[in-house]
């Protein structure tokens, strides 16, 4: 069966000037919806810390709001950038894609962070690495509907040979919002919308390894779970 892939973009180089330059042309050919989604995303955060602030019950309270709100808001806006770095339609609602498997992007957000403070415990170098290796969890979860460990496993493998890649596309992201900050804050929603993009980008090269895949198959690679 011969497929058409005229509605998607030529596969990138899984490389991180490669991956950079996709998130800036994704960026501003869908400046107005995507900034408005990360604006979002970033008042739920301020919402988090603001709780954070108020004592004991409010830390709980900013815990919760984190795991069971935030994180899955989180989850589906890393799908939209998907859509988006994939030049398919990639409406705000795409990201409620998310509700499928809610109770697994919760999951995975929780044991993500809590595996990267444990390696961080470990002289850092290790949270670092898993923090890096763990960036593919969101897509696994939402899309391929993964359970948490499972998304957690395939990520770690489907990064393989990617760690330098994803540790300067986080270097990348934490210097660009720094420098955001810097300007009265005004770029750091930009910023981040770059950094979403720049790794969704990535995973779009790494998952599809020739003109031959089916957008309506699982991942081609065997799955862990498989």
């Amino acid at each position: 069966m011969t497929l058409h892939l005229t509605r998607w973009r030529p596969l990138p180089e899984s490389l991180l000037c490669t991956s950079l330059s996709r998130a800036r042309e994704a960026l501003a050919q869908r400046a107005p919806g995507l900034l408005l989604m990360q604006l979002v995303l970033l008042c739920a955060w301020g919402g988090s810390v603001a709780l954070l602030a108020s004592g004991a019950a409010g830390a709980l309270g900013a815990l919760a709001f984190v795991a069971f709100v935030v994180a899955p808001l989180q989850d589906g806006f890393s799908y939209v950038c998907l859509r988006t770095a994939r030049g398919t339609a990639a409406p705000a609602y795409a990201g409620l894609r998310v509700l499928d498997n809610y109770r697994e992007s919760v999951a995975a957000g929780v044991l993500v962070c809590l595996l990267t403070l444990f390696g961080l415990a470990l002289f850092v170098v290790p949270g670092v690495v898993f923090y890096c290796r763990s960036r593919f969890v969101p897509y696994l979860v939402v899309e391929e509907g993964l359970d948490a460990v499972d998304a957690i496993r395939e990520s770690v493998r489907l990064t393989r040979g990617h760690g330098l890649t994803l540790f300067g596309l986080t270097g990348c992201g934490v210097a660009a919002c720094v420098a955001g900050l810097l300007c009265l804050g005004v770029g750091l929603v930009p910023a981040l919308a770059l950094w979403e993009l720049g790794r969704a980008s990535l995973y779009h090269a790494v998952v599809l390894p020739s003109e031959t895949w089916d957008p309506s198959s699982r991942l081609v690679r065997p799955m862990l779970s498989a």
